[in-house]
């Protein structure tokens, strides 16, 4: 027995409501206990990720049930070919499959059909679907409920469906028998219009099924010619997206060749067949036609990255987002899908143990990275930390990456509000930090080449671009005088920086034409630190605090800091334990000029710092240096802005 509920809530309508909320299924296939899968709103997308043969397919294929034509049935009762024995779990046929599809029935408030009207009523109805296996026929009832009382139920001893006269909702709604049965179908009708599903493989030389589109209806409608304007505006609209989205040669004409069951694509006079023009192209146009013509509520999607490079699978999201107000459910086995998520799609990472399926919620934050490396695991994606970001930083040492964590985790929030955007960057997935061990990047290379190990000479730098292809370079500028050889050095990596930018289209318009000392602040991938190191950028309150507490434990031997009214130590030229140790505080300098304490120091301003750290004129503490915030600020709003463009949130 099969039984397929679908709920429908009522509420206040507001612009691009979704119209389906949730879908709730049991005994169906793999998954033996009931699931609920909560379903993204309007441009946003529901994905499913996992291996193989753990489940996310069957929740695409659950809305097949809507494929049936039920017009020729005078009652709610008929037999259905949808169904077969392995669509119960371990073909356990006693036992109901369960889906229930949750319905917002506000989508029907300006509908005039009296039943419709009439349902705006009830808060919270089920339209259910119930198949059984009787006498070798598979039947379906389809039934409402209202508060788990249905209007039909099955009587096991007749083996037939009856109809209930008690039942809840007739009476809600004033509704007899007939009318109850007529709304049945008509709610299957309003769901069934409103789905476009697509089959993972996308050909025109492929069987069209009843349920899946793969590209044969396609040639016969641009075939058949029945619509010739809608063609024109459909192929218009995909030739737009095609050269000005994807930025793909766009046909000046497209036809059908319906006996070779090919797509005839005109390039600059020259014609070429859907079987020469390349199957990711191919199917990226039946993915947008269909897309366009169809303008359903419910798109779903099998497999959306299947022959795409990862640049257009991101770009593909991104379109379907900004046209209509469709919800979408992908299914997907791609790590790159994954990372156009944003906080407002929904995540389900599906498994298998044994004969049982199952899934579970999962979202693009902090808290659910973990969830996210198991994912890339179990799909095959196991590099290290650094290849799994879009971004790498490299920073000198360990006290750097806690300063530049502060940093971003504070200043993040100013930069949103201020930019009026709303995004979360996750380390570990956006962007991750490296350390280069201070004078050890004279050995890291920022250039293009392979070099055969056979060649390799005593010399030969790290080719950190093999690591991950877009660095961030933050470098202090201590010792960094004209004609030093760490001066040489940062204008090898900037002009190395410089160079791979221009490969990259999002950032050639900025790339330099000379570089030297005045121009090397303009590198967008390169912060070269106008204070002498990073702990020159270190809050004048903060610090203050920091040495004031230290200063008192009974063991301390830092001295002088009570007596200490200047703690502003931003400069080009010196270290902080060397301003403050001419200002009177002993305990705390190295012979280099730096401080002894700068690990613990980083960790405190991990801890301590806020938003108000980043202001020019602070109440009740101490005023930093403007020069030292603006610096500091324009540096972060660059680091920030090129993680965003390469992530493509930008």
């Amino acid at each position: 027995m099969i039984l397929i509920k679908l709920y429908i809530d009522g509420g206040t309508l507001k612009k691009m409501s979704k119209f389906i909320n949730s879908i709730v299924f049991r005994n169906y296939r793999g998954f033996k206990e009931e699931c609920t899968l909560e379903l993204a709103d309007p441009k946003n997308m529901t994905i499913l990720v996992g291996p193989n043969n753990s489940g996310k397919s069957l929740i695409t294929r659950a809305f097949a049930i809507f494929k049936d034509n039920i017009t020729e049935f005078t009652r709610n009762i008929y037999r259905t070919t949808y169904i077969q024995d392995s669509d119960f779990h371990n073909f356990e046929i006693d036992n109901p499959i369960i889906f229930k599809f949750n319905i917002n029935t506000q989508v029907f408030v300006d509908r005039q059909e009296p039943e419709l009207v009439k349902l705006l009523r009830i808060p919270n109805i089920h339209l259910c679907f119930e198949i059984r296996k009787i006498k070798g026929n598979f039947l379906c009832c389809i039934y409402l409920t209202l508060n788990n009382d249905p209007t039909h139920e099955y009587d096991v001893v007749k083996e037939q469906f009856i109809y209930k006269s008690t039942n809840q909702l007739s009476r809600c709604l004033e509704m007899d028998q007939v009318e109850i049965e007529y709304l049945c179908k008509k709610l299957y009708q309003e769901v069934q219009s409103r789905v476009l599903a697509f089959d993972a493989i996308r050909s025109f030389d492929r069987t069209e099924s009843d349920f899946y589109k793969n590209g044969s209806e396609l040639i016969n409608w641009i075939h058949e010619q029945r619509s010739p304007a809608e063609i024109r505006n459909c192929r218009r609209q995909v030739r737009v997206w095609l050269k000005n989205i994807f930025n793909l040669d766009d046909p000046s004409t497209v036809t059908a060749n319906i006996d070779k069951k090919q797509l005839m694509f005109t390039f600059n006079d020259n014609q070429y067949s859907s079987d020469e023009i390349g199957t990711g192209y191919t199917m990226l146009y039946i993915l947008l036609m269909e897309i366009v013509r169809n303008k359903k509520e419910i798109v779903v999607i099998d497999e959306i990255e299947s022959h795409l490079q990862p640049g257009l699978v991101r770009l593909l999201i991104q379109l379907i987002r900004d046209h209509g107000d469709s919800q979408y459910i992908v299914a997907t086995h791609s790590p790159n899908v994954l990372e156009c998520a944003t906080g407002d799609d929904i995540l389900y990472r599906f498994n298998k143990n044994g004969e049982i399926c199952c899934f579970e919620n999962f979202f693009r934050n902090s808290e659910s990275l973990g969830k996210f490396r198991e994912v890339c695991n179990e799909l095959g994606v196991i590099p290290g930390d650094a290849l799994l970001s879009n971004v790498v930083i490299w920073v000198e040492g360990p006290s750097e990456m806690f300063w530049l964590r502060a940093w971003l985790k504070v200043y993040l929030q100013i930069y949103k509000k201020e930019k009026g955007i709303d995004f979360n960057l996750i380390e570990g997935m956006h962007f991750s930090i490296l350390m280069t061990g201070g004078s050890n990047i004279a050995h890291y290379g920022f250039e293009e080449g392979e070099v055969s190990i056979e060649l390799i000479e005593e010399e030969e730098v790290l080719k950190v671009l093999k690591v991950n292809p877009n660095p961030f370079v933050i470098i202090d500028s201590d010792n960094t005088a004209i004609g030093s050889a760490k001066f040489q050095r940062m204008l090898r990596i900037a002009g190395e920086l410089n160079d791979i930018n221009e490969y990259n289209p999002k950032f050639k318009h900025l790339c330099l034409s000379e570089i030297d000392g005045n121009s090397i602040h303009q590198i967008t991938n390169l912060w070269v630190l106008k204070g002498r190191e990073l702990e020159n950028y270190v809050h004048p309150q903060l610090l203050k605090e920091f040495y004031g507490n230290r200063s008192k434990a009974p063991s301390s031997k830092i001295t002088g800091v009570l007596e200490c009214l200047d703690w502003n130590v931003y400069s080009s030229s010196h270290g902080v334990g060397y301003l403050l140790e001419q200002r009177g505080i002993e305990g705390i300098a190295k012979a280099s000029g730096t401080i002894i304490h700068k690990n613990d120091l980083a960790r405190f301003i991990f801890r301590r710092l806020s938003a108000n750290h980043f202001e020019l004129n602070p109440r009740d503490i101490e005023k930093p240096n403007a020069d030292m915030i603006n610096d500091l600020k324009e540096n972060l709003d660059k680091l920030i802005s090129y993680i965003l463009k390469i992530n493509g949130l930008m």
